[in-house]
């Protein structure tokens, strides 16, 4: 159910963003967008390689191996378009992983998918974002983060399918 919320969610934006075209002003950089989707996804990989081990589910592995090969796709179609090579997860996300790793078993599962959840929910929002009126001015970067929101909404659609204790 939170997935097709985020769906109608990102459908009813998009729509809203469409309509105001009248004074296009695209404002964000390139850089700005990509460190900051790109942290993310290092991120969100580096959680993604806990999940076979606490998850210990067929599901789960085949989610991870996927994940994991989606979010390099993605990194390397980034860092064609902009020099994200020196981009690193930030102290607070490696603070936050180290806590993961001495946590419960149940609570590492709990709080891994709450983090994956988030962080997806994070970069569709700069998807939506960069390609509205005020977004981008990179136009084939733009077009780009367009075309990747259903990509994004797969993978929140995807974590769904994880069943939490």
């Amino acid at each position: 159910m939170k997935a097709f919320n985020v769906v109608l969610l990102t459908a009813i934006t998009l729509f809203f963003l469409g309509c105001h075209k009248a004074d296009v002003a695209y404002k964000m950089e390139s850089n700005t967008f990509a460190d900051s989707v790109v942290q993310k996804q290092l991120f969100s990989r580096q959680l993604t390689g806990l999940m076979p081990t606490v998850f210990q589910s067929a599901k789960a592995t085949d989610i991870a191996k996927n994940r994991i090969q989606d979010i390099n796709k993605y990194l390397a179609e980034v860092n064609k378009m902009v020099d994200t090579g020196s981009v690193r997860i930030s102290e607070e996300q490696a603070q936050a992983f180290n806590v993961i790793q001495n946590l419960s078993p149940e609570a590492q599962k709990t709080e891994i998918y709450r983090l994956l959840l988030s962080i997806d929910e994070e970069i569709l929002a700069l998807h939506i974002k960069a390609t509205g009126y005020l977004g981008l001015k990179d136009q084939t970067l733009r077009n780009w983060a367009n075309e990747k929101v259903p990509f994004i909404q797969a993978g929140i659609a995807e974590l769904a399918l994880i069943k939490i204790p």
